[in-house]
């Protein structure tokens, strides 16, 4: 698949589809389409994200997980309270999970190069 074929824009995308699944109460996002993710996108507790058909590839040069708990990180995700639980990611149909083209990033070249650490 070329690069032209992915739409940018996927975390914004993402995020919001999670949003909305919060705010209605339903706590499932349906994700469609092939999108380019940028940075991590943050689950929150009792989340279900259904990749359905979709195709979800790192942006070349990002350096970052596609995932993370909401709380990872934080101030409060060290504590009880920040503990992130039932999250759920299910594939339908074809689902791909794409880390993009190889970024160079291994123990060995963390913080070296230009590159960040892991």
């Amino acid at each position: 698949m070329s690069a032209n074929f992915f739409q940018k824009g996927g975390y914004d995308y993402i995020t919001a589809e999670i949003q909305r699944a919060v705010e209605s109460g339903s706590r499932t996002a349906r994700i469609t389409g092939h999108w380019e993710i940028n940075k991590a996108v943050r689950l929150p507790s009792n989340i279900t994200l259904i990749l359905e058909n979709c195709h979800l590839r790192m942006a070349k040069d990002c350096y970052s997980n596609m995932f993370l708990n909401e709380h990872y990180g934080t101030e409060i995700g060290r504590t009880l309270e920040g503990t992130d639980t039932n999250i759920t990611i299910k594939g339908r149909g074809y689902a791909i999970i794409d880390g993009g083209g190889y970024n160079g990033l291994t123990e060995r070249t963390a913080n070296k190069n230009g590159l960040p650490d892991m």
